[in-house]
């Protein structure tokens, strides 16, 4: 995988930005032996969410309200991690950030740098993955 192809599918906007010639990179790329992408997720930053490891992603709409989603509410509970609720969806395009949410195929619920856990008070919020 080239690392460009497997980042679409978390960034469907991404896909029509024009970004010009990638030829030098690639070249660059070539003459520096680089390793694949999905290496780099695998051995360096295995924290790192590959696509080949996602059941689900995009935003988690709430069944009897289909105009709420799931959303962190971007704050940080008192060292608690990140609260998480619901809050009107945001257009889709936009959900990257506080709604996108995914389900790796080992289950695990969690956005690009967090995982939902269970605090010590039982609540559930997202804490960073691997603390």
């Amino acid at each position: 995988s080239s690392g460009i192809n497997a980042e679409w599918p978390l960034r469907p906007g991404a896909r029509d930005k024009d970004v010009g010639s990638v030829a030098a990179r690639t070249k660059l790329r070539t003459s520096l032996q680089c390793k694949p992408y999905e290496w780099y997720v695998d051995t360096i930053a295995p924290n790192l969410v590959s696509e080949r490891h996602l059941a689900h992603y995009g935003q988690m709409r709430n069944v009897h309200h289909h105009n709420y989603c799931i959303d962190n509410l971007g704050n940080e509970n008192k060292g608690q991690g990140l609260s998480i609720g619901t809050y009107p969806c945001h257009p889709a395009d936009g959900a990257i950030d506080n709604q996108f949410v995914m389900v790796t195929t080992t289950g695990i619920f969690r956005t690009i740098d967090r995982c939902l856990t269970l605090n010590r008070s039982n609540t559930v919020a997202m804490n960073h993955c691997f603390d």
